[in-house]
């Protein structure tokens, strides 16, 4: 086999294809690179979905104004529905709320002196993430079989991690911090608990012995969860 000397022209043809194998592996890098961003912009953005719900300035503006100023009303806004607790069961499923039908067909009615365990309960919004959670107890506390709308609600709680948008009086929402809630609601010093792992404030009715606590995470010391009894 002989060897041919590289002649000038094979010397610059290898070198623009060197260029050429250069340029392209840019090209692919960049546009890995783009993809991954894309990707992260997505995930991104589901996430912000999954972790709580923003009120919309119309419905920020329209529950402020619906709304009671006293805390102690235990009325709050939940995806631009005001509710008022304690409530009958009736008035969640009027507000779209649903749970499992195969739960729901057990519960055509409640038996006297009968509290249930834990439902869950969702509402659908515009898309599959925006569909919004709460979790509720009812009790039967009468001495006769009752239908399930009529059954009063003993127990709703609402998280900022099952995306229901919350307004509370005076505007508070789950951005407000623990402090922003006392300065608003002025709580008797024996209704707040704030410890290392635990923060919580707790709101009472008096005429009707209902109570809400706002639970708030310990660590942003904002406001995670309402749990109403």
């Amino acid at each position: 086999m002989v060897c041919r000397p590289q002649t000038e022209k094979d010397m610059r043809g290898r070198e623009n294809s060197m260029k050429k194998s250069k340029f392209l592996a840019a090209v692919l890098i960049m546009a890995f690179g783009m993809t991954l961003a894309g990707c992260a912009q997505e995930t991104a953005n589901v996430n912000v979905n999954h972790y709580g719900g923003i009120a919309t300035q119309e419905q920020f503006d329209a529950a402020k104004s619906q709304l009671d100023t006293a805390i102690e009303s235990l009325q709050f806004s939940v995806n631009g529905q005001i509710y008022q607790f304690p409530i009958k069961m009736q008035e969640m499923l009027d507000a779209g709320w649903t749970m499992e039908k195969s739960v729901q067909s057990q519960l055509e009615t409640i038996d006297a002196y009968t509290t249930t365990t834990t439902i869950t309960l969702e509402k659908k919004g515009d898309s599959e993430y925006d569909t919004a959670k709460c979790y509720i107890t009812l009790s039967n506390d009468t001495g006769a079989e009752q239908p399930l709308g009529e059954v009063p609600v003993k127990k709703l709680i609402i998280s900022k991690s099952n995306l229901a948008t919350l307004i509370l009086p005076q505007g508070l929402t789950w951005n407000s911090t623990f402090e922003e809630a006392v300065e608003a609601y002025n709580p008797p010093e024996d209704h707040v608990i704030d410890e290392a792992d635990y923060v919580s404030i707790i709101i009472s009715n008096l005429e009707n012995n209902r109570h809400m606590n706002l639970n708030f995470d310990a660590a942003a010391r904002t406001l995670s969860e309402i749990e109403l009894y």
